[in-house]
């Protein structure tokens, strides 16, 4: 007897529970599901309904990942724990871990765009509440791989993770309500990567008449929290992060997903990382990375 017809990844009681889901999203979101439902955990069906955002978002970088050719490894095969996404490549293996932080619970959250604390940005980004928000979840990812690199196998052989694998942390700014207004010229997740700073002109003041001879970003090394702690805001320069390949970066959500799937994805490399990916490795969307003759952050498109 055959397997039976697939069963549907939206319920009923998922379609009452997300209202806002219109039907064109849900039958994107079931196309995803028919192709990448190997690469997905075991209990993928099950933390949907409390963590939507977040298992849509791994649902469509698999997605992406297939439609640009990836070995992901299917879940099936994998006889140990780790990181989302086991790829293989051409020059090894690649490993990715995915998240998607919210506006935050502390003195520090991301103001939401209604409800409570909604009124407190008052006509201006708070890009330091956002960037501090990509900051955590990028940190506790690169955490987690370091105790994957440590942990070892159940004949305490072989590390879960080789230290010599690249790693890759794509983070969704899908949930952060006020990050889905971007600088299209500098995104918020590169300025925190880079340690860049917001733009600045800079004038001539020898002659009496003040003239404007340079624009452009800032350097910047820090961001403030409110308690006065302080969190870099130069990622990729911090040793602590050398494992880190380069952070995958897109605002699309279950709602607002594009009609090319990965068109919008940002993949920021990191110049010092030990296990750098090649340039284009993706296949799709933009890319930024650190021309080291002139000290300048690029893009390649």
């Amino acid at each position: 007897m055959g397997a039976g017809p697939r069963r549907a990844l939206i319920t009923d009681d998922l379609r009452n529970k997300f209202e806002g889901l219109r039907p064109d999203a849900i039958e994107r979101i079931e196309r995803m599901w028919a192709e990448a439902e190997p690469f997905m955990d075991s209990d993928f069906r099950k933390q949907l309904p409390g963590q939507f955002e977040q298992r849509v978002w791994e649902l469509y970088l698999a997605f992406v990942l297939l439609q640009q050719g990836a070995r992901i490894t299917p879940r099936a095969e994998r006889v140990r724990e780790g990181p989302d996404f086991r790829i293989e490549t051409s020059s090894g293996l690649l490993w990715v871990e995915a998240v998607a932080p919210g506006n935050g619970t502390t003195e520090d959250a991301a103001p939401a765009l209604f409800g409570e604390g909604s009124g407190q940005w008052c006509g201006f980004l708070p890009d330091g509440p956002i960037e501090l928000r990509y900051a955590s979840a990028i940190a506790a990812k690169v955490k987690r791989h370091r105790e994957y690199v440590n942990e070892k196998d159940s004949n305490e052989k072989d590390s879960i993770v080789s230290a010599d694998d690249a790693f890759v942390v794509a983070l969704s700014g899908s949930r952060i309500d006020l990050a889905l207004v971007e600088d299209e010229e500098m995104p918020r997740v590169v300025k925190l990567l880079f340690g860049i700073g917001n733009d600045a002109v800079r004038f001539d003041l020898s002659s009496s008449e003040a003239r404007a001879v340079a624009y452009g970003p800032t350097p910047r090394r820090v961001i403030a929290k409110r308690s006065g702690q302080e969190v870099s805001s130069r990622m990729f320069f911090e040793e602590k992060n050398e494992s880190l390949s380069g952070v995958l970066f897109s605002l699309a959500s279950a709602n607002n997903f594009p009609n090319e799937p990965g068109r919008e994805l940002l993949f920021a490399h990191n110049p010092l990382a030990v296990n750098p990916l090649p340039s284009g490795w993706l296949g799709i969307g933009r890319e930024w990375y650190l021309q080291l003759e002139g000290r300048h952050v690029c893009r390649a498109d």
